[in-house]
């Protein structure tokens, strides 16, 4: 109707990209911008589209234009900071998020950013020094929480990790980030039965047990009991539908045993609890993959590997599905990238026999 509307291009831009569509948010960013030359919303989500889409060269060279014009931009500034880290330039991405906290001290995105910068550096005192400092005001916030969990595991200091993430699974169950931590402590440690226990009994005692049950499971598949974890994740699912975590390995479960109709409507609810993480995005699309709907999974995957480009499997998956369509190109280059991510195993020969021409064995 109106080509000139901006505030719709700059929404749809953020839709796409809550959605993992990098292409498509991108399109729109442009178009935003092309309608409003000066809007600070557009200029933002066409950095954003090019880094999510890997062009970080560009996304840096839009970006520091940009700032050129509008220094005092903190959201920019923080977008630099990203596209830096992105690339390893550590010590430009640190200046990036200082200037943008240095212009909006609440910018927790930026903070995030300095952390990480901090691990990567091994600068972990500077880290901690600096969220404490955040939760001495904000002690019941979610994220900063799980933020000092990450730093004291990066500084081999799990007992104090272990705390945090044991309140915070209970206090947020859909933090899905805080699970696997959690979990990974607690095999190293030797405590997976112990563990299973305490959660089964906080279970029985809560009003909202989910949260526990849910932790049961995870903790029951890390020992190889996919069985008895089935059981807790529907547990969980009964005691709370919303139970994001629980609706997605479940639906994993399901697919693998050919309850492909069940397991789609889980991956769909998980996809939609917990919408901008990838783990539900790289379920959904195995379902849809079972279900030999092989076009739908590839955006499924894609949508997973632009969200967690670092994760080797997503991209596998997505080989499989275009191999599976007949497009043997695109095939070839998600499973290079998979095997640059690090693939290994029987799942990397099968990638590897597509980037060579040969017609692969097993492929699942």
């Amino acid at each position: 109707i109106d080509r000139g509307a901006t505030d719709a291009y700059v929404q749809l831009a953020r839709l796409r990209l809550a959605r993992n569509d990098a292409s498509g948010a991108l399109a729109a960013a442009r178009d935003a911008a092309a309608a409003a030359p000066n809007s600070p919303a557009a200029a933002l989500l066409v950095a954003r589209g090019l880094r999510a889409r890997g062009d970080l060269a560009e996304a840096r060279d839009f970006v520091v234009d940009r700032l050129r014009k509008t220094p005092d931009d903190a959201a920019l500034s923080t977008e630099l900071g990203w596209i830096e880290l992105g690339g390893h330039r550590l010590h430009e991405a640190a200046r990036a998020f200082d200037a943008a906290l240095a212009r909006e001290p609440a910018a927790a995105e930026a903070l995030d950013g300095l952390t990480a910068v901090d691990l990567s550096a091994g600068h972990a005192d500077a880290a901690r020094a600096r969220i404490n400092a955040r939760l001495a005001q904000a002690p019941a916030d979610e994220h900063l929480r799980l933020l000092s969990a990450r730093v004291d595991l990066a500084s081999n200091r799990a007992d104090e990790a272990k705390r945090t993430l044991e309140t915070l699974v209970t206090s947020a169950p859909n933090e899905l980030e805080a699970y696997p931590l959690l979990a990974g402590i607690y095999v190293q440690r030797g405590m997976t039965a112990d563990a299973i226990h305490a959660y089964e009994t906080l279970a029985a005692k809560s009003p909202r047990p989910a949260a526990a049950l849910t932790m049961v499971g995870l903790l029951q598949q890390t020992r190889g009991d996919d069985e008895k974890a089935r059981v807790s994740y529907e547990r969980a699912l009964a005691a709370n539908p919303e139970s994001g975590t629980a609706a997605n390995n479940l639906a994993w479960m399901y697919a693998e045993r050919g309850r492909l109709d069940e397991a789609f409507r889980l991956a769909t609810t998980a996809d939609r609890l917990l919408a901008r993480r990838p783990e539900p995005k790289d379920t959904l699309g195995w379902v849809l993959y079972k279900q030999q709907q092989y076009w739908q999974a590839a955006k499924a995957f894609e949508q997973a590997a632009a969200a967690a480009p670092d994760r080797a499997v997503y991209h596998y998956h997505l080989g499989l599905a275009h191999f599976r369509d007949g497009r043997r190109p695109d095939a070839r280059r998600a499973f290079s990238r998979a095997i640059g991510a690090g693939l290994t195993g029987s799942e990397a020969q099968v990638a590897r026999d597509v980037i060579d021409g040969r017609e692969p064995a097993n492929v699942p």
